[in-house]
């Protein structure tokens, strides 16, 4: 008889009949089943591992990252920050983070790093430049599609947003990016790459009414991120930026 381990391996891989079923076939083949079964779990988990890396490779395929091979240990950065980030506990608070930082200091690798690091473990994610994301939202608008392109980014736990705030927005754009961010609070959670802080989102997005709105729904949520900076949690100040050579 297989043992529960091996039960259960073969219900994963969806060999519901085979695990209901071999004993008796190795029975009327008179095959000595332990050593079968022996034989059988090592092949076993090498078809899971391929069916893992090939359902990861898909996900990170469809995340459409820039930096697909960047990974954590590639950042340089607090291990401390990194070890807070990479535990997922934001997420289940439907937390952000927001990454800051100029042309060239490597936020988008990190986000990217971050991302990767989230996909391995199964979550659903999704990278898009912020100019790309206004034009995607404005043009499912103009198509009479913005209901179902709200929809597919809901169903998105982790969505990364790239250069927040980089290019001039209009009052429609506006008004779409914050429908998007209001229906994903308190049900997703946002990676955001920008060379603006917090103090700067205002004069970078415009209007003061929706700048306010778009604050109040991330930064009191956010672990920010400064590159060449400091890392602040969402519950406070956690650690120097800097990496820790000790």
């Amino acid at each position: 008889m297989p043992t529960k381990q091996i039960k259960e391996k073969l219900e994963s891989l969806k060999l519901n009949a085979i695990s209901a079923r071999a004993d008796s076939v190795l029975k009327s083949l008179e095959v000595d089943t332990n050593a079968f079964y022996e034989s059988l779990e090592p092949l076993l988990d090498i078809q899971l591992e391929q069916d893992e890396n090939a359902k990861v490779n898909r996900a990170r395929k469809a995340a459409t990252l820039r930096w697909p091979q960047a990974t954590l240990a590639s950042v340089d950065y607090d291990p401390k920050a990194i070890k807070t980030l990479s535990e997922y506990e934001w997420i289940d608070k439907h937390q952000h983070v927001v990454i800051v930082g100029a042309t060239g200091s490597g936020k988008t690798h990190f986000a990217c790093a971050l991302a990767n690091h989230i996909i391995v473990r199964g979550f659903k994610l999704k990278f898009i430049k912020y100019n790309d994301l206004l034009i995607e939202l404005e043009l499912a608008e103009q198509n009479d599609k913005l209901k179902a392109y709200f929809r597919k980014m809901l169903r998105t736990t982790v969505l990364v947003i790239d250069d927040w705030a980089l290019t001039p927005i209009s009052s429609i754009q506006r008004r779409l990016l914050f429908d998007l961010i209001e229906k994903r609070e308190q049900e997703s959670s946002l990676i955001i790459t920008s060379q603006f802080d917090f103090d700067l989102w205002h004069e970078a997005i415009g209007e003061e009414t929706i700048a306010d709105a778009l604050l109040d729904r991330i930064a009191p949520l956010s672990h920010k991120v400064v590159m060449n900076g400091a890392f602040r949690g969402a519950e406070g100040l956690l650690g120097s930026g800097k990496p820790n050579n000790n």
